[in-house]
């Protein structure tokens, strides 16, 4: 007895005691653990590193005759073109810049995004307004979509649909006067029965190696049109390509030159080809869109890229904050708060 004691896995014992806690303890314990394991990165290196990692060059127009021009109240360098005669930063043409905070500041902002907080978590943990909370999460997602378009799936690759009910989160006003439906309780089902055009429909695809694709393609049903649009340029040819019964992936599997392997209802594999993973994918997903109460359906292709990033590329489980701040850093875009109200309410792919 006592040496089943002694080899006992003590990660497991520790667990079966944490499992014993009350839930609230539990809670407790997961902050704790954050707090002792949060992540520190030099984001002015980082960013140093990637814009001049081929010698300085003025962002306004392109120079290579740059100097220091001294340094900003916060510490901050600043750089003056010959050329031009502008001033810049580092943070010039990246979503960092204009934020009027420090990049110590977004250096936890990035650990709450890594940990998935709530924007309320985030304010608090950040002392930054509600408002900026929201702002910054949409400034580092769109950076991380434009990064994500030039994302490959190679190998085995399993597709299937996710259907999402359409949220107008935020849009009161457009919602009363562009739709007839009556409104429904956020997070809850669609008010229409089957696929109608109350669902917004998420093409997602997912390869053997974990890279996935996902992206609000139409209203309703699934079509061919909609298959080719989303995974164009996506799924490399000579790829196998798994997905269920429905027809709208025959046309796209045979412009785009992939073995297209079919599991129709009722069975769960064929030739050891199976859509397991995407079906893993969307559970994970629905998990994930959880948290949130609701998405509007405006920023859901943010919400798509940001689960993908955090919860099921396990490649980068232990460089998230890294992967995230050089997807960042390198794009090369300025978002603006008053930008993001603007944006189509459901973002179809033209």
């Amino acid at each position: 007895m006592k040496e089943q004691e002694q080899n006992q896995d003590p990660i497991q014992s520790i667990l079966a005691e944490i499992r014993q806690l009350p839930l609230q303890d539990q809670a407790r314990l997961k902050d704790e653990l954050y707090a002792s394991n949060e992540t520190s990165v030099d984001l002015d290196a980082v960013l140093t590193s990637t814009k001049f990692s081929q010698g300085r060059r003025c962002p306004h127009c392109g120079g290579d005759h740059v100097h220091k021009n001294g340094h900003r109240k916060d510490g901050s360098q600043k750089y003056r073109c010959v050329k031009c005669g502008k001033n810049f930063m580092i943070t010039t043409n990246t979503i960092f810049q204009g934020t009027r905070k420090s990049l110590s500041t977004w250096n936890k902002y990035l650990n709450c995004m890594e940990a998935a907080k709530s924007l309320k978590e985030t304010e608090q943990e950040c002392d930054i307004s509600h408002g900026t909370a929201f702002t910054w999460r949409h400034k580092l997602l769109d950076a991380m979509r434009k990064s994500g378009d030039d994302i490959k799936l190679v190998g085995i690759v399993e597709a299937d649909e996710k259907y999402m009910p359409i949220s107008y989160k935020g849009n009161a006003r457009h919602f009363q006067e562009n739709n007839d439906r009556r409104p429904r309780k956020r997070g809850s089902e669609a008010v229409k029965q089957g696929l109608s055009n109350d669902l917004v429909c998420v093409p997602c695809a997912v390869d053997n190696a974990g890279h996935c694709s996902a992206q609000i393609a139409k209203t309703g049903k699934c079509s061919s049109k909609a298959i080719s649009k989303a995974f164009e340029g996506k799924i490399v040819p000579q790829a196998v390509l798994c997905s269920d019964g429905d027809k709208s992936y025959k046309s796209f599997a045979k412009v785009n030159d992939n073995i297209l392997v079919q599991i129709k209802a009722g069975k769960k594999s064929i030739k050891g080809y199976n859509i397991q993973r995407v079906n893993n994918y969307h559970s994970q997903l629905e998990t994930f869109m959880r948290r949130f109460n609701g998405v509007s359906s405006k920023y859901l292709n943010n919400y798509l890229i940001w689960h993908n990033a955090i919860k099921y590329c396990k490649k980068y489980a232990q460089n998230r904050i890294k992967l995230m701040l050089d997807t960042a850093s390198s794009a090369q875009m300025k978002v603006c708060a008053s930008t993001l109200s603007k944006r189509a309410e459901i973002p179809i792919l033209a």
